[in-house]
Parts: C-alpha cells; structure tokens; sequence
C-alpha cells in the first residue's frame, strides 16, 4: 500500500487536534489513532477500538496482547498464528485473555519481518508468564518463552529461572542465567533489556541483574516463536506455561518504564 493512503499530518485530516494524536507506523504504511476525553485514552489502528494511546513512538515492533489471538497490537505487522493453545485467565483474573501452552506441541509462530531483527544494539524482551510444569526443563535444554533462532531468545529451566541468549559478540549465543526465578503457578513480569554495553533484568519491575555486553545481535530470517523454538524448521524445546502480554520493542527500556509495564499488569 503506498504512503500516500494516510496523511502525513494531523492538520490532512478532519478531527479534533486538540484531542487526537495521528502517528505512521515503522512501516510507513500503517496508522494509529487515539483520542483523549479526560483521562480516559482510546487508539485504533484499524476498525476497533482499545484502551490506551498509541505506542510506536517508544519503540515497540511487537506486542501480543494474546486476548483471545495472535494480532500485533503494535504497528509492526507482526501477526502471529496460534498452533494448539488455549485461552485462559490472566494475571488480572479476566478469562480469554492469556493463553496456556501444553508444553508438547502449543506454540505461536511469527513470520521473520525486518523490524524485529533488534539488537543493533537496542532491544527489550517482555512478557507475563505462568509456568505450570517445567520439570522436564534443564540447564542445557530450557524451555522456551521466545526465540528467533541464532539471534536472541529466553527460556525457563526446572526451577524457575530464566535464561536468555543473544547472539552477539558478548556473551554470545549462550545460555546466561539471570538468576530471577518465575514460580510456577504465580504470576510472573519479565524484561531484559541490551543498549549495546550492558544487559538488564528486571522481575516484577525489580532491577536484579547486569551484565556487561558488545555487539549488534545476529540479523536473520528466522520466524519468532513463543514457548517453542525452531527457526524456519523442526519445533522443539516447548514450554509448559500460561504466557500473556509478549512485547519486543528496538530500545532499551528505562528502570521507570519497566515499573510502570509491571504496574499495569497484562492488558
């Protein structure tokens, strides 16, 4: 679709500025919209509505809300196809609105798109999650919340801790454990974070871990997956666990945005 099917400012279409915002989206051929009455605060991308304002101007390329599907309530494009699982309660107690992965065979796969080759340097992974049984998770063979094969990825072992690997110059693509544990059956926020000198990890909106890093991450073709891996080929490594509220955004998050995403719950 070409660019010139949305306008480029504000003042090209008929509304109210004085109350909604218009934004292209990374793409350049994507919108959003939102509109403020007070302190209520609605934006569409297409012919629904949602709560909040729009999001791209902070970086987000992915954002599975995981409310009953697969949609990017980004503006990435970034759809993904749910294979088994089902829907279930989230951390806020609303039904439909998380799902639940069997740890066998449920996963969701996101085709490769080039804006979520991140880590140039800039990345932050985040996610609500619930795991229900990891036992059979190992050191050498987590289990997997996300993963795009030989470019970055993080995943549980059997008592809760979360893994990540970045395929960067250091540490390189390698398991790293962060030490922050998501107990099964409880609730649990994660994000790691990589500005291109130092990786971050925050449970709960607590910052717990550093380490020093270098480099840009591997850019590739390989498609997203969430609880499973696999690249473009054989799916493995599945993770048993209720998961909501995936987000990958092209930046680093700062100590007081990942606080907030914590204070907010899944939405």
């Amino acid at each position: 679709m070409e660019n010139s099917t949305y306008p480029s400012a504000l003042s090209d279409i008929d509304v109210a500025s004085s109350v909604v915002t218009y934004q292209y989206g990374t793409d350049g051929a994507t919108y959003c919209l939102s509109a403020t009455s007070g302190s209520v605060s609605h934006y569409t991308t297409g012919s629904s509505l949602d709560s909040g304002t729009c999001t791209e101007s902070g970086g987000i390329v992915g954002w599975w809300k995981l409310n009953g599907n697969g949609t990017d309530n980004s503006l990435g494009g970034n759809n993904g196809t749910v294979d088994g699982a089902i829907t279930t309660t989230n951390a806020n107690g609303a039904s439909g609105m998380a799902y639940v992965f069997n740890g066998t065979s449920d996963y969701i796969h996101i085709n490769d798109n080039a804006n979520l080759r991140v880590g140039a340097p800039g990345v932050t992974l985040a996610a609500w999650l619930k795991p229900v049984s990891i036992s059979g998770c190992t050191v050498t063979t987590p289990c997997i919340i996300m993963n795009k094969e030989n470019s970055y990825e993080v995943a549980l072992i059997s008592d809760g801790s979360i893994y990540y690997a970045f395929a960067n110059t250091s540490p390189g693509w390698a398991w790293r454990n962060t030490g922050m544990v998501a107990s099964s059956a409880q609730w649990s926020h994660f994000v790691i974070t990589y500005d291109g000198t130092t990786i971050k990890g925050y449970l709960n909106g607590s910052w717990q871990y550093t380490l020093s890093g270098s480099g840009n991450f591997a850019s590739n073709a390989n498609a997203l997956r969430i609880a499973a891996r696999g690249g473009n080929g054989t799916v493995s490594a599945f993770l048993a666990s209720t998961i909501d509220d995936v987000r990958i955004y092209n930046r680093p998050l700062g100590s007081s945005e990942v606080q907030s995403l914590a204070s907010a719950g899944p939405q």
